[in-house]
């Protein structure tokens, strides 16, 4: 997760995420534009629970958007997280020792 909610990104994510696609990460995001507040925690901490819980990347982040814009639907943040790579990422299960 590329993120510094004092930063205003203006497009470096969008520059930054193929070269770190390139260089083996396989799942990034990152806000296209400065966010914070809660919105800004509700996607975090659902796209974090969701991937912890097994989901899939895709779902994850979908999981993430909709709860951002469920904790602020008027500030426009839930639009600003983009997200690059493989959808079916997952997490691999935790085997006990």
């Amino acid at each position: 997760i590329l993120h510094d909610p004092e930063v205003d990104h203006g497009g470096l994510a969008g520059l930054m995420a193929p070269a770190l696609q390139k260089a083996g990460v396989r799942c990034v995001v990152a806000p296209a534009w400065r966010t914070g507040g809660p919105a800004d925690a509700a996607y975090h901490s659902t796209l974090l629970r969701l991937l912890a819980g097994g989901g899939r990347f895709a779902d994850a982040h979908a999981g993430a958007v909709a709860a951002c814009f469920d904790a602020a639907p008027l500030d426009g943040h839930w639009a600003a997280y983009q997200a690059w790579g493989e959808p079916d990422f997952h997490f691999p299960a935790h085997s006990p020792a």
